[in-house]
């Protein structure tokens, strides 16, 4: 199955918003939770770690996998969290050509950083549907402009785009509070990044600050990409 980056669509594994796909994206969202799952649930954790628990599981990460499976040639990227209660993430991710991929990682604060900005605040929100909801609804403004072509079509999403991310730069959460005045980098560790990332034996993993500034990252070596 090919797609091209106008066709890409959000992946969306939010817990009050699973009721509400279609069997199709169902399916794809089931096998996309269950693949990054398997793989974090085996990451060593940071040693030693800006943040201490709960923090250190409910602050969330990017991420980038191969994605050959679903569609030769692509990958997943987007961000996830951990539930307090349970083992599986929550979160939210794009399909891509590799290409693709590269060129919005390539820019700063990108489309990945923002959708883990958006999770931020879930695991602590009074109304997990209304956080979902308006998760939900952010990214796939994200994606939109992320992948819109054309300078009518940029420039219709430019307020809107600044609103985002003004809103999403201004919420704190309990991590962002734990974070703040504490040295973090400001380059990955990783080298040529990010064209390294369409090596598709790893999944790649990595936490920003608010500020954009890397926290932590890791690599894990996978057997299969997402099938």
């Amino acid at each position: 199955m090919k797609r091209s980056k106008q066709h890409a669509h959000l992946l969306s594994f939010l817990p009050e918003l699973s009721g509400e796909k279609s069997q199709r994206k169902k399916g794809e969202m089931q096998r996309v939770k269950a693949e990054v799952a398997s793989l974090i649930s085996t990451l060593a954790p940071a040693e030693p770690s800006l943040l201490t628990q709960p923090e250190l599981c409910r602050y969330p990460w990017c991420f980038v996998m191969s994605a050959d499976g679903i569609s030769a040639d692509h990958y997943l990227t987007g961000a996830l969290v951990f539930d307090d209660n349970t083992e599986t993430p929550h979160g939210v991710c794009i399909l891509l050509r590799a290409s693709e991929m590269v060129r919005l990682l390539a820019i700063e604060d990108s489309l990945p950083f923002w959708m883990m900005r958006s999770l931020s605040t879930l695991a602590q929100h009074d109304n997990p549907r209304h956080i979902c909801e308006q998760i939900e609804a952010d990214c796939r403004d994200l994606v939109a402009s992320s992948l819109s072509s054309g300078w009518r079509s940029k420039l219709s999403n430019s307020a809107q785009l600044s609103h985002i991310h003004t809103r999403l730069s201004d919420m704190r959460c309990d991590a962002d509070f734990e974070l703040e005045g504490k040295r973090c980098v400001d380059v990955m560790p990783w080298r040529s990044w990010p064209e390294c990332v369409s090596d598709s034996e790893f999944l790649w993993l990595w936490r920003q600050n608010r500020h954009g500034k890397i926290i932590e990252s890791q690599r894990k070596a996978v057997v299969n990409p997402v099938t």
